[in-house]
């Protein structure tokens, strides 16, 4: 089941030069235009995901994610896009660590 984000911020270009694309865009644009990538798609060089809440208090908390990439034009790194959104609690499931052997 997707996930419903919601753009709490976008930079439509670079905050010191204004050029309008990004690295990853550069890059992604003969991918997209041969169908290899969907058009759709959103790139970024980094991201960094917080939750904003304790995970371990329910199955889902709200999080925000903020992408990263470098101007096209003159390389300055910044912020690219900013989304909340409800991501689900996933457990994992430990292995156990110690000098037990399972043979």
């Amino acid at each position: 089941m997707p996930v419903e984000k919601t753009v709490i911020a976008e930079a439509k270009e670079c905050p010191i030069c204004h050029h309008p694309e990004t690295m990853s865009q550069k890059a992604a644009k003969p991918l997209k235009e041969s169908g290899k990538l969907p058009k759709e798609v959103f790139t970024s060089l980094s991201h960094i995901q917080i939750t904003m809440t304790d995970p371990r208090v329910a199955l889902t908390v709200p999080t925000l994610l903020v992408y990263y990439d470098a101007c096209g034009k003159c390389g300055f790194p910044y912020a690219t896009k900013a989304e909340t959104y409800m991501a689900p609690v996933v457990a994992v499931q430990q292995k156990p660590r110690g000098g037990f052997s399972q043979s």
